[in-house]
């Protein structure tokens, strides 16, 4: 004779909490996206977008996805357009500091992999920028134009990460997710560099995705 064990417990009643799913269960998802075009200037560290999380389960693990829009520069030689991504992490309240934050779902190998870094905190495998480039993509303007030629500031470029990581935080901690960028020029993020006649034709948005996973 077998035995049936009914599960009486309802979402509407709220009866089931977080800690009752199975593993492979997605909690909640948190994101933010950039939509506004914002020229930055050169900089080793700049905030790009952050989104803040409240574990409802311990040890959860967290699905990262990441786009990250900007510019191609309208220069003959963009040999000083190095950039770099990081992602990271930090407990608690946001900061404005960027070596508060623990780098994670980098790049690994050797130390040159860290070039373009923007000083977050953690060091070893997966603590690199996420993408870090030294000769900016893009082929150089033709004589005598500006925007408008092939890679020039028309085009938005867009890069995109996907990873899953496991912070082992206990459940109602606060976590604060956020993506930096170091620049070695001026950056349009989110949008095209250039206007034409006034109007802002050319763009796309960048975004930042977690979601938190049963384990």
């Amino acid at each position: 004779m077998s035995l049936i064990k009914l599960n009486t417990k309802s979402f509407g009643t709220g009866a089931i909490t977080a800690a009752e799913l199975p593993v492979g269960t997605s909690l909640q998802t948190v994101s933010t996206q950039a939509i506004a075009s914002a020229v930055v200037s050169s900089t080793s560290a700049h905030k790009w977008m952050e989104v803040p999380l409240v574990t409802k389960r311990a040890n959860s693990d967290f699905d990262v996805s990441i786009v990250c829009s900007w510019c191609a520069p309208d220069q003959n030689n963009r040999d000083n357009q190095n950039r770099g991504i990081d992602f990271g992490y930090k407990t608690g309240s946001a900061s404005s500091t960027v070596g508060d934050y623990t780098a994670i779902g980098g790049r690994g190998g050797t130390g040159a992999a860290d070039y373009m870094a923007t000083g977050m905190g953690g060091s070893g495998v997966g603590s690199y920028p996420m993408w870090n480039t030294d000769v900016i993509y893009g082929q150089g303007r033709a004589a005598g134009l500006s925007a408008g030629t092939w890679g020039s500031d028309y085009e938005t470029v867009i890069v995109t990460q996907k990873f899953k990581i496991d912070l082992s935080q206990a459940a109602g901690t606060t976590i604060q997710f956020a993506v930096w960028c170091d620049l070695d020029a001026e950056t349009t993020l989110n949008g095209c560099r250039y206007d034409h006649e006034g109007v802002d034709y050319n763009g796309t948005t960048s975004s930042l995705t977690i979601t938190e996973i049963a384990t």
